[in-house]
């Protein structure tokens, strides 16, 4: 007899619509938030990566950033990468940095769950303060006509 195997629905859904533009994600995952809020935010968190900050636009992100606690940014920067470290960093204003960093240099050991817990709450806030695209869109080179 088969084993019944477990299927991440979540983990797929997720997946698929990682693939879709920023704006599109959005925009589905307010659709499926107004019927399913619970469903939407578990894919959040499966789709919404810490490194989706690397791709905000400055001007937003300092904005952003200003209303973050600083121990969060600290402890989320634990295992950021080093686009999204220096992106935060160069974001952040003055007096919040060395915040950041002392904090930073204070911190304990963590478990994973808890820096990721601190990353999420940033991507959630970012998401219900811009639901709108904050993201950098990447150039586009125009089309250039066919010759006949």
């Amino acid at each position: 007899m088969a084993k019944d195997r477990v299927i991440d629905g979540a983990g797929i859904a997720a997946k698929i619509m990682s693939l879709l533009p920023e704006a599109d994600q959005s925009r589905l995952l307010s659709s499926i938030k107004e019927q399913a809020p619970q469903v939407a935010a578990t894919l959040a968190l499966k789709i919404y990566d810490f490194n989706r900050i690397a791709k905000v636009q400055d001007s937003k992100l300092q904005n952003f950033l200003h209303d973050v606690p600083h121990r969060d940014i600290a402890i989320s920067l634990k295992t950021a990468e080093e686009p999204v470290r220096s992106k935060i960093i160069r974001n952040v204003s003055g007096t919040k940095l060395e915040m950041v960093q002392d904090d930073y240099a204070s911190l304990p050991a963590m478990r994973v769950t808890d820096v990721e817990a601190a990353q999420q709450r940033i991507l959630k806030r970012l998401e219900e303060l811009y639901p709108e695209e904050v993201y950098e869109q990447p150039e586009r080179t125009p089309l250039k006509p066919r010759r006949a």
